[in-house]
Formats: structure tokens, sequence, C-alpha cells
């Protein structure tokens, strides 16, 4: 299954926003997974970097944070943080478990620069 396209036109829109870029650096790739397909994002300093989709656990490997659900579940999340009535996926995780990380040292990361995460998902939500 090919990336979405949501995911591309968030993408674009949050590497023209000089709001995102005064998150801070945030160098990390993150998978999120949809199902049973694999979106890795790959945040590269001040922007996003490449989108892709991929299809072979060795592919997976070497990402520490991912985020899970099933399409339902995104669908859910995507419509209600758009709307404004969800949480962060850090706050919707203390009760819904779709975080997962290879290592204490991942989730640390992924907490220091969570903000910068969010506001890509919040993006995605809008070109949902």
């Amino acid at each position: 299954m090919p990336v979405p396209d949501s995911m591309q036109k968030a993408k674009r829109s949050v590497n023209r926003q000089s709001d995102f870029r005064k998150l801070g650096s945030a160098q990390i790739t993150i998978d999120f997974n949809i199902g049973k397909t694999h979106n890795t994002v790959e945040f590269d300093a001040f922007s996003i970097g490449r989108i892709r989709d991929s299809v072979e656990e060795s592919e997976l490997r070497d990402i520490g944070s991912r985020v899970r659900m099933t399409q339902k579940q995104w669908n859910f999340y995507l419509r209600r943080r758009k709307s404004g009535k969800l949480p962060t996926l850090v706050a919707f995780n203390l009760e819904n478990d779709v975080l997962d990380f290879a290592s204490p040292m991942d989730r640390l990361h992924f907490l220091r620069v969570h903000k910068t995460i969010q506001a890509f998902v919040d993006a995605w939500a809008r070109y949902s």
C-alpha cells in the first residue's frame, strides 16, 4: 500500500511553516503502523525528510519508535484530533497503549521531540 496522500500533504505543509522549525531539531525516524501497513517518517533536523512505506520487517529493525493503531483507530484518532476532541499521542497512549519503543532511550528521545511529531500528526489530521 503506498504512503497516504494526506501524509505527503502534511509533510509539505509543516516543512513550509516557520512555527514548525521553532519547535526545535528532531532527528528521529518513526514507524506509523496503520493496521498491517508501515509508513516510516524521517524527521530530519528542522523538517521532515522521507516518508516511505516499508514492506519488509528488515526495514523496520533499526526504528526504535512506533505508533501502532488499526486503520479504524487511526481514522478515529485523526478525525477527533482534527476537531480538537482528543489529546496528544503521548496523553492518548496513557489509556490506549499505542506507542512502542525498542528501548528506554528511544522512549526518552520520543518524549523530547514529541511536540514536533504531534505537529506532523495534526497536519496529517487536517489533510485526512
